[in-house]
């Protein structure tokens, strides 16, 4: 018996230390794969970008502009550090903006501009006796203080959005805290009105901002009176016209200028494909938007008079409840969830069990879309389900797994390989198909007609131009039987 346990005791010693050698391993081999995921990835990167920026520049003589009121040319931040007083103030109304000079503390110095409308309200509450970081609210004083302390040492963070009841009506506004290279302070704090009317649901109406794109040049982005990123929408719609709204997030809103995106360029083939047809097709994308908002804005997207709402979303609800569900998961799977090697090398083994992601699915994003299509129903409305488009490198390469997992690690903060989420978008996809083939809902098979690798996709979801030109052909085959012949000149 003794025996036996002494065996049983050096099994399990060993069982731990190939556990551990193990686990070392996947760590270390993890940095080296992140740089030689870099060093693959990056000419890649450049090379796509470069291809946008060929189509960008070739498009641009033809491409339609915003309406002249709205059209500006922003002088850069930078003209404010060698200006005279005076000449910041102007500098700060051109750019619509307003300018706080604060010491270390938060102390407010000088104030350069005095805006006009909500902004001008919203600032009245920075005087220059007071403090900054105090004024901007007990919800937002905390941020507001790392990021005066962070510009104080001379870093520069990415620009805030701050909510606020302004007059009984949502306000949002854009704050950017910089260290201030032009003397007399260390600390610069510019405030404007943001791009949301109410934050993370709907845009501002009629707001413009140009190089709105870092990675694609001479971008621009502009709103109509409803918010929407698209020319103006006429209410009532015209006699004759047929008109379809495209919802979803930042993989429907996404382009490096209203025309270069998904939803103009559907509407440009549909053109195409049946000339003399008065056809509108409106971008209601937002940023962030998940089908739980959408569903809330649902009323909003009828009261433009669509005949087809095209839906296309997934990855926003995934990331919204997929990391909370795993880290509430009281199974085995949470506790190997902490291994690096079982992520890296044995990743379904981290993820929901397949019962219970059909579960997550009927709970968020299925249970909007299928609540979207009786709400239109109702109303008289088709609503077109589309699945939703991914790197499908992924599943073939180990190397793009891991830059693409640096990339949405980024932009989501989440750690899932990127394997199981294709595995896991693939799913969801088949789910959401079948539902549609069920209830007779029209739908577009995106995901199997865009695929591909760093060409197509700028990450977990985003698109180059090309893919995005392959999404809208692929939405358009879906459309076109939908759209009756009445109205052809």
């Amino acid at each position: 018996m003794a025996k036996r346990l002494f065996y049983l005791f050096v099994a399990l010693v060993w069982i731990l230390a190939a556990a551990l050698g193990l686990e070392v391993y996947a760590r270390l081999e993890l940095k080296s794969a992140a740089a030689r995921a870099q060093a693959w990835g990056e000419p890649q990167v450049e090379a796509a970008f470069a291809r946008d920026a060929e189509i960008i520049e070739a498009t641009a003589a033809e491409a339609p502009r915003p309406p002249e009121a709205l059209r500006r040319d922003l002088h850069s931040r930078a003209e404010y550090q060698d200006a005279s007083p005076a000449d910041r103030d102007a500098l700060a109304d051109a750019r619509q903006e307003v300018l706080l000079l604060c010491d270390a503390s938060g102390a407010l110095l000088t104030r350069h501009g005095q805006g006009q409308g909500d902004l001008a309200r919203f600032c009245e509450r920075f005087q220059t006796d007071g403090n900054t970081i105090e004024a901007f609210g007990a919800a937002y004083a905390e941020d507001a203080r790392r990021g005066v302390n962070a510009a104080a040492q001379g870093s520069t963070e990415p620009p805030r959005e701050y909510s606020y009841d302004l007059d009984g009506a949502p306000y949002v506004c854009e704050v950017s805290i910089e260290p201030w290279q032009g003397g007399g302070a260390p600390v610069a704090i510019y405030i404007r009105n943001s791009m949301w009317r109410d934050l993370w649901k709907r845009f501002r109406e009629n707001m413009y901002g140009n190089n709105f794109y870092d990675r694609w040049p001479n971008s621009e982005f502009w709103t109509n009176s409803h918010g929407y990123r698209d020319d103006e929408v006429v209410v009532p719609k015209p006699e004759g016209a047929f008109r379809i709204l495209c919802v979803g997030g930042s993989t429907t809103v996404e382009g490096p200028r209203n025309d270069l995106t998904y939803p103009n360029m559907l509407e440009r083939i549909l053109k195409e494909a049946l000339p003399g047809r008065e056809i509108e097709v409106v971008n209601c994308g937002v940023y962030t938007m998940d089908t739980g908002r959408e569903l809330e804005q649902f009323p909003r997207y009828l009261e433009l008079e669509p005949d087809l709402i095209v839906v296309y979303n997934f990855i926003n609800d995934l990331a919204a409840v997929l990391p909370g569900r795993m880290a509430s998961d009281g199974s085995w799977r949470k506790q190997l969830r902490q291994s690096v090697f079982v992520l890296r090398y044995l990743p379904a083994l981290t993820a929901p069990a397949g019962d219970d992601l059909d579960a997550l699915f009927d709970e968020t994003v299925l249970g909007n879309l299928q609540a979207m299509v009786r709400q239109g129903r109702d109303a008289g409305v088709q609503v077109a389900l589309c699945s939703f488009a991914y790197p499908t490198v992924v599943r073939e390469s180990r190397v793009a797994a891991d830059f693409m997992l640096a990339h949405s690690q980024r932009l989501w903060g989440w750690s899932i390989d990127t394997r199981l989420y294709a595995e896991i978008a693939d799913r969801f996809n088949a789910r959401l198909q079948a539902w549609c083939d069920a209830e007779v809902v029209p739908f577009a098979p995106v995901a199997d007609r865009v695929t591909g690798g760093l060409e197509a996709f700028t990450d977990i979801c985003h698109m180059h131009l090309g893919a995005m030109e392959a999404k809208a052909t692929a939405i358009r085959d879906t459309v076109l039987p939908l759209i009756p012949d009445k109205g052809v000149q």
